[in-house]
């Protein structure tokens, strides 16, 4: 693949969502240890996991979470460097789109196709597309 500049904000973003689901899944899980049953805390819990998405996705993405629709994470994570290829890319003249294939038995073949724009100078992800299994793209949310 390319060093392309765009190629590697896509990877930061990777490794910085890949983070934040993880840490996700362990405040949680200790939360579910203590037997946490106040709605109030597990409501502070969730404003600041989306508060520390939003500064990810105001770094790398031209999006903006809505706590409405809210924020999915697990483990294993939907974002994984370690775990996903890049196998094709298409640089356009404000634009660049890079085809992932995803290796972990989680998702083992799935590809998704993201396009990041050239905005002020670097590189920020657009959008986010699935392929379905009859092959066409699908627009989904990247959180």
């Amino acid at each position: 693949m390319v060093e392309h500049q765009a190629y590697k904000t896509l990877i930061h973003f990777f490794e910085q969502m890949k983070h934040w689901e993880l840490t996700c899944v362990g405040e949680d899980a200790a939360m579910r240890k203590r037997n946490t049953t106040s709605q109030e805390v597990w409501e502070r819990l969730k404003d600041e996991q989306f508060a520390a998405l939003s500064k990810i996705l105001q770094i790398y993405t031209t999006q903006l979470p809505d706590r409405e629709e809210g924020m999915s994470y697990g483990n294993p994570t939907e974002y994984d460097p370690d775990m996903d290829e890049l196998v094709a890319h298409e640089d356009k003249k404000n634009s660049f789109e890079i085809i992932v294939r995803s290796n972990s038995s989680f998702r083992s073949g799935e590809v998704t196709k993201y396009e990041l724009l050239s905005v002020d100078g670097r590189w920020v992800i657009n959008s986010k597309h699935r392929k379905t299994k009859s092959g066409h793209w699908k627009k989904v949310s990247l959180v």
